[in-house]
């Protein structure tokens, strides 16, 4: 009797394993990694930043590149890429819920051209493991323990070289001084307290140091200041409409032509020429990328990648970009670089945040459309190749005249 139970039983587990193993393959598969490389951009088509994206032709050259690398490209790798984008109208609130939204969906890499909103998002790209390239350049941002990347002067770097350059061309007699006029933000402030170290040592003195709103209408006031503290220089490390404030009002006061005004690199965007004045023409400024009307190797390419789907300035003959066009290419073009070796690596249903920072660490000698010198990334070096020069602004003619060859500045210790 037991013989029989026992065989009942062996025969019930026989037919019950093999109902499961029918189940088992016949259950529905995971569905295989979608074939498709995200990446997200962050911008400001409003608010304070809003001037450097007018028209909207940043968005423009974003869609663009990507639409050239999938379509004349086949993709990264045979791969399509889908590019993300979102207005933050300036806030961080606004960026971090952006930068989520691209984790959440998969991208592999995501930037923001904004300080703030950067070293906002410095710790979330940290802790989520996605890499997040800023080309404006705080201190912060340059920290290799974290997953941001830069490929820019930090603006310690590019102040240290603004008083090289004033210890050099200075002609008087006595100490010279530098005065300043900026937003109270990461561009007007992160240099100010390495600065004062700096220019004590080469023998400058440093001050006063003016910060004004976003929405300033008069800066009568901070120039009475600076006249009256015998400035002999002026830097204005600030939004671009802000230039063209400060020379109104001080050529209101008689000062413009008493005082050598030092523009920031922002000032030198082709998008940013019609908003300055005739007191703007020929000042000195700092610039990061070479000028559209240069001869540089790359030049003819990027206009026959925008001529395939931006239309042209009629003024130009051509799409309108300047300068400031490399702050949102340059990261695309890191992008690309950094994705494709990764897939070469990891292949790509492996491919992720992780993945994309490793590589970026090995980049070697990478080719920017010879707008500017190569860039080098490695695990203890985030900040690739930061040079820049002067030039002179011809806001008229809508370019500039370079001054010198690039050099990086050497910011303090």
């Amino acid at each position: 009797m037991k013989l029989k139970y026992a065989t009942v039983s062996t025969a019930a587990l026989a037919v019950l394993t093999a109902i499961v193993l029918l189940v088992g393959a016949c259950a529905p598969k995971a569905p295989a990694k979608e074939r498709v490389i995200k990446v997200g951009l962050m911008m400001e088509l409003t608010g304070p930043g809003s001037a450097l994206n007018s028209r909207g032709q940043n968005v423009g050259h974003y869609l663009a590149y990507w639409r050239w690398v999938n379509e004349q490209q086949g993709g990264i790798r045979g791969i399509r890429v889908e590019p993300m984008w979102d207005d933050n109208g300036g806030s961080t609130d606004r960026a971090v819920a952006s930068f989520k939204k691209y984790k959440d969906a998969g991208a592999v890499a995501a930037t923001t051209v904004m300080t703030v909103q950067g070293e906002g998002l410095q710790p979330l790209a940290t802790r989520d493991q996605l890499p997040l390239i800023v080309p404006s350049t705080s201190d912060p941002l340059q920290d290799p323990r974290h997953w941001t990347y830069t490929f820019t002067p930090s603006y310690t770097e590019t102040f240290a070289g603004v008083l090289k350059w004033v210890k050099d061309n200075w002609k008087g007699s006595g100490r010279p001084r530098i005065a300043q006029i900026s937003e109270e933000i990461p561009m007007g402030k992160a240099h100010i307290e390495p600065g004062k170290r700096m220019a004590a040592e080469l023998g400058i003195d440093f001050g006063p140091i003016e910060f004004v709103p976003y929405t300033a209408l008069d800066l009568t006031p901070q120039l009475l200041r600076i006249r009256d503290a015998g400035a002999n220089f002026v830097f204005l490390p600030m939004r671009p409409p802000q230039h063209a404030l400060a020379l109104r009002d001080a050529t209101k006061l008689g000062v413009a032509d008493k005082i050598e005004w030092i523009l920031g690199p922002q000032v030198t965007h082709w998008e940013m020429m019609p908003f300055m004045p005739e007191q703007g023409d020929g000042r000195l400024a700092v610039s990061y990328f070479s000028w559209p009307d240069e001869n540089y190797a790359g030049k003819q390419k990027v206009i026959d990648i925008l001529s395939r789907y931006v239309a042209p300035d009629s003024s130009l003959g051509r799409p309108v970009f300047g300068t400031g066009f490399w702050l949102y290419w340059g990261p695309y073009v890191i992008m690309n670089d950094a994705i494709g070796r990764a897939i070469d690596k990891v292949g790509f249903d492996k491919l992720d945040g992780k993945a994309v920072k490793d590589a970026l660490d090995s980049t070697k000698n990478l080719d920017m459309f010879g707008a500017t010198p190569p860039l080098n990334f490695s695990p203890t070096q985030h900040t690739g190749e930061s040079s820049q020069r002067f030039v002179r602004v011809d806001f008229k003619g809508k370019t500039v005249k370079p001054i010198g060859d690039w050099f990086r500045g050497q910011a303090p210790k």
